[in-house]
C-alpha cells in the first residue's frame, strides 16, 4: 500500500502521463526482479524515477 501511495504522489507531483506512469512501473518491476524482490518496494520505485530522464529521450 505504501508503494501505491508513493506512485500516486509521484504521478501528481511530476504531472506524469499514463504512459510515463506505466513505464516507471515497468522499470520498477524490472529493478525488483533483479534484486529478487517478490513485490515492488519503495526503493525500486525511487530508482526507476531516477532513470526517468533516460527513459523519455
Amino acid at each position: 500500500k505504501e508503494e501505491q501511495h508513493l506512485m500516486e504522489k509521484i504521478y501528481t507531483t511530476m504531472d506524469l502521463s499514463i504512459r510515463a506512469y506505466d513505464k516507471i512501473i515497468k522499470v520498477a518491476r524490472t529493478i525488483a526482479d533483479l534484486k529478487q524482490h517478490e513485490k515492488i518496494q519503495q526503493g525500486d520505485i525511487a530508482e526507476a524515477v531516477s532513470y526517468r530522464p533516460v527513459l523519455f529521450k
